[in-house]
């Protein structure tokens, strides 16, 4: 096989890599940018570099035809440690409530028990998991544009609440579908 081939097929668990360790600096700035209103552009920077990731890695796999298990193990824990980073940033300056941290790790618990037994180990998305990971994973996003519109300080912290509710219900959804013996449906 060609080595370029060969080198190819390693960007898309590359830019995974690169997305998981963004989760670090998302933490830091989102933290600076709550305390002391400093430090956007460097924000939106890192969130646009973690949209971009998110897009391409998966896409990239799929055309070059190597998609694998670590792969799609890379791109769950890359949007996972961005989600969890970005919501903890937000409770530890008392934007968000903690609770949504303890409802993702449930969904995340429940995700990672119903794909290993709708998929034998492989990853599998449902529409429900998939619809509360995507909340959770723009939730960042959304608290960052309300403080930079001006909405009241309450509106993060009441639609954490809120998400913390929908993101419990799709744990339910999923715990109900392990207890029923794993029947997942599955979503593209």
């Amino acid at each position: 096989m060609d080595p370029r081939t060969d080198r190819l097929r390693l960007v898309p668990n590359a830019l995974s890599v690169v997305r998981l360790l963004l989760a670090v600096p998302a933490f830091l700035l989102i933290t600076e940018y709550f305390e002391t209103g400093n430090g956007l552009p460097a924000l939106l920077a890192v969130m646009a570099a973690v949209v971009t990731t998110d897009q391409l890695d998966g896409r990239i796999a799929r055309r070059l035809g190597c998609c694998t298990d670590l792969g799609a193990r890379l791109d769950v824990a890359a949007d996972v440690a961005f989600a969890v980073s970005g919501i903890l940033a937000l409770a530890v300056n008392g934007s968000t409530p903690y609770i949504l941290l303890a409802a993702m790790g449930l969904l995340f618990i429940a995700f990672a028990f119903s794909s290993r037994a709708a998929g034998r180990g492989k990853v599998v998305y449902d529409p429900v998991g998939r619809t509360a990971g995507i909340l959770c994973m723009t939730f960042p996003y959304v608290a960052v544009a309300s403080a930079w519109f001006g909405f009241p300080d309450g509106f993060v912290f009441w639609s954490g609440c809120i998400l913390s509710a929908l993101v419990f219900i799709a744990f339910e959804v999923r715990a109900a579908s392990i207890l029923l013996g794993g029947r997942v449906p599955a979503s593209g």
